[in-house]
């Protein structure tokens, strides 16, 4: 039992005074009153399996609970706002931590080598995860981000083995190098269209990884980004301008690449010289039958069926779509139902490009109870003496505010 007020001392220098009984530490207890837990307090306790926590913690420095290694679970108070590096470092057993809403960050190193970790659900208060965060959580298999999470640093999912289906949050703007390397049994990823770039060795050695799309979003690619991946298949937006170095190589099933725009500026070797690229005819850089040395085609644009997508609106009453193929369509809003503001008013939304439009109630004539777009209810205006109900030079009657 820990007791006292304020915070604990750091133990940089050498081990915590307990220490001399920690092969017999099997449950800890911090009576309330203690604000931090210094750094290193408790690392090395193997044999630690009880953890209680108190609600005046407010932090608790790195390495903490370094290799605790039969500590399975722990919950982390309200009121916690600071966790240091390494705060479970090769804590073999652990399982499960409860986190508090009042954490807004994953500490670098945080979970690194927790290899009975196989389920993690991050909350929605995290916005930010560390380099190194599950760095070897060899039995990962599945992890739900946080809706509001922005940046992962580098490897922070390194070596996850066992990881196989990813999605990261609209949202998130910035990846450290490595995010996946490593994690060979990934076979589903899906990439947010808020990202503008694909980090250094992001997907290295991911053999089961067979194909991805790249949002277009995306920049540039960096280098060693696929290296040794499974893709059999691969298209590149037209928002690529760069590829890195090796950004290909080695992956063996790939034979071709698509791409959608102009010729990006490339590094070394980004691709196998087996690889064939092909490009609309119409775009810029390009040079056929070969370009950088490798062999390079035009092609029409066209494909059998398009699938637009990414309506933005124009403004004007239109908005366009976008095919992976190039190819735009621009039409007409289409409203869905509309919905009672409850002020004589109603509104809809496209169901394409999510525009909205807001109008007044319409009615057939004046003792027309139901509104012809939304059914908003209203008295006959013979009854009420009703005044709001207009008929306009179209022949429909509007009711106004």
């Amino acid at each position: 039992t820990i007791t006292g007020t304020g915070a604990m001392a750091n133990y940089e220098e050498g081990p915590a005074p307990w220490m001399e009984y920690g092969g017999n530490i099997f449950g800890i207890v911090v009576n309330d009153g203690v604000t931090t837990i210094g750094f290193r307090a408790f690392a090395g306790c193997h044999v630690l399996t009880s953890v209680d926590l108190p609600s005046s913690l407010t932090s608790i420095s790195h390495e903490a609970f370094l290799d605790c290694r039969s500590l399975a679970s722990i919950v982390l108070p309200e009121g916690v706002t600071e966790v240091g590096g390494g705060l479970f470092c090769r804590c073999r057993a652990l399982t499960d931590v409860t986190l508090p809403s009042t954490l807004t960050y994953l500490s670098d190193g945080m979970f690194d080598g927790c290899v009975s970790l196989v389920n993690f659900r991050i909350p929605e208060t995290i916005t930010r995860i560390g380099s190194r965060a599950f760095y070897s959580c060899t039995s990962l298999e599945s992890i739900e981000f946080s809706p509001n999470i922005t940046s992962i640093g580098q490897e922070a999912f390194m070596r996850c083995r066992f990881l196989n289906n990813v999605i990261l949050p609209e949202g998130l703007t910035e990846v450290g190098g490595g995010l996946f390397n490593g994690c060979g049994a990934l076979t589903n990823v899906t990439l947010p269209g808020t990202l503008t770039y694909l980090s250094d060795g992001m997907f290295d050695s991911c053999t089961s990884l067979q194909n991805i799309t790249i949002p277009n979003t995306v920049g540039r690619i960096g280098f060693n980004a696929f290296i040794n991946s499974g893709l059999a298949e691969v298209t590149i937006p037209a928002s690529v301008e760069s590829i890195g170095g090796c950004a290909f190589l080695n992956c063996a099933a790939l034979t071709e690449i698509t791409f959608l725009g102009n010729a990006p500026r490339i590094d070394e070797t980004p691709f196998d010289s087996t690889v064939t690229l092909y490009y609309p005819e119409n775009a810029e850089g390009w040079s056929t039958p070969e370009w950088n040395g490798y062999a390079a085609y035009p092609v029409d644009g066209s494909c059998e069926t398009h699938a637009f997508e990414n309506y933005t609106d124009n403004g004007d009453g239109t908005h366009t779509g976008t095919c992976e193929c190039g190819e735009t369509d621009t039409g007409e809003h289409v409203f869905g139902a509309c919905a009672d503001n409850g002020d004589g008013t109603h509104t809809t939304r496209c169901e394409l490009c999510g525009s909205v439009k807001t109008g007044n109630h319409v009615y057939d004539d004046e003792n027309d109870t139901d509104c012809n777009d939304c059914g908003a209810e209203r008295e006959p205006a013979g009854e009420t003496g009703f005044t709001g109900l207009q008929l306009e030079a179209d022949g429909i009657w509007y009711y106004y505010v």
